[in-house]
């Protein structure tokens, strides 16, 4: 344990139900005419992304606790199921998915 140096390991997936699959992840017929990928439909539930990720905080001012210090992270995510095969992410995205971030942090 350190006060100075926070590290943070991280594993999630996320679930979605019936209605996020129609709403987001299908392609309606008037869809398909208007974007010009092809008809797909998404109604059931599951898994939709599982998640990986590393944050690592610095203390400036020499304790977490108090006062300033500086982060950065990574998040990996890979789409699973029928959210990987959607033709939103199988034929003009990525099943991969990644987040990148760097921030100044105050504790008080």
């Amino acid at each position: 344990m350190s006060v100075r140096t926070l590290v943070s390991l991280g594993v999630s997936a996320d679930y979605a139900g019936k209605g996020f699959g129609r709403t987001y992840a299908a392609v309606t017929p008037i869809g398909s005419l208007n974007s010009g990928l092809r008809t797909y439909d998404v109604n059931d539930s599951g898994f939709r992304r599982a998640n990986a990720s590393l944050f690592v905080v610095q203390s400036l001012s020499g304790d977490l606790r108090h006062g300033f210090g500086v982060g950065a992270g990574v998040l990996y995510g890979r789409m699973l199921g029928k959210y990987k095969n959607t033709p939103i992410v199988a034929d003009v995205g990525s099943a991969d998915q990644w987040l990148y971030a760097l921030g100044l942090t105050y504790t008080f």
